[in-house]
This record gives C-alpha cells, structure tokens and sequence, in this order.
C-alpha cells in the first residue's frame, strides 16, 4: 500500500508523466533526491510502461471494439499465442464467466474489423464472440488521477 506522498507522487505522474522532478518536488514538497529514488524503486516494483495516449481516430483507425472470445479448450494456447503477436489488437486479457479473452482490437474502418472476426471464426474453434463496437470515449486512464477525492479507494 501506498503511503500518503507516494501516492500524490503517483497521481501526478499519471497526470502527466513528462513532468520533471523539480516541478514534481515543488508541487508535492518531497525533495528531488527522495522523488528521484522513489521514481526508480517504482520503476522497479509496479510501473510497467511510460506511454502516449493516441487518438487512432485522428491518425486514420476509425473502428475500435471489445470482442470477448470463448474457443473449444484444446484451440485456447494456439488462439492465445496467434492473438498476442496480431497487429490490430492493443490490448488483450484473459477473462471468466464463461469466456476466456476479451480484446480491445483497433482498426482503419468496420469492413476490416469484420474480415479479422470472420478469420477467427474460420481458422479456429470458436465457440462464441461478441462484438462491441465503442461509439465514443467517455473516460480513459481517470484512475488515481485526482488529488482532493479518493473515490477509487476502499
């Protein structure tokens, strides 16, 4: 668990991580040293990857959906490895209920994400997919963002 500062530290890096340590030790008083020692002990333990937020809209990818996957059990590695090196799918989770993936998959336009749902449905034993094409975005990358409210906490 986070201490108090650690986690102020943590929102303001998730607000922006391009900050520097100066701004960062002035906007939460924790001394350069001291930030610059946790930022690599949490580089170590829990920041998986520093990355860009891409609106794929605006670079020429206009479809986006969830597909939540289940396949007969002896296809699940082989569909599993296929969809982790597949191009088109920015995130990827294995899930319960009934299901075993659930991909968040991009696309330049709906006909193509179609041809990549029908390819799953030829090359390997599915057994039910459900498709959910996102309208528009609401809310990304809020969580442990805000400083005055702690809603996220329990």
């Amino acid at each position: 668990m986070l201490r108090n500062k650690e986690e102020e530290f943590i929102i303001h890096l998730r607000r922006d991580s391009r900050m520097t340590l100066k701004e960062l030790s002035r906007k939460t008083t924790i001394p350069i040293s001291t930030l610059h020692d946790k930022l690599k002990k949490f580089q170590n333990e829990f920041i998986i990857k520093h990355s860009s937020l891409i609106d794929f809209k605006k670079i020429g990818y206009s479809a986006r959906a969830n597909i939540i996957i289940k396949v007969n059990a002896e296809e699940k590695e082989c569909l599993k490895e296929y969809l982790l090196t597949h191009k088109n799918i920015n995130n990827m989770f294995r899930i319960n209920n009934g299901y075993d993936f659930l991909l968040d998959v991009i696309f330049k336009d709906i006909e193509d994400s179609e041809k990549f749902i029908e390819e799953l449905e030829t090359d390997f034993k599915i057994k039910k997919i459900e498709v959910h094409y996102l309208i528009s975005n609401l809310k990304t990358e809020e969580f442990l963002t805000c400083l005055q409210e702690k809603k996220y906490l329990i």
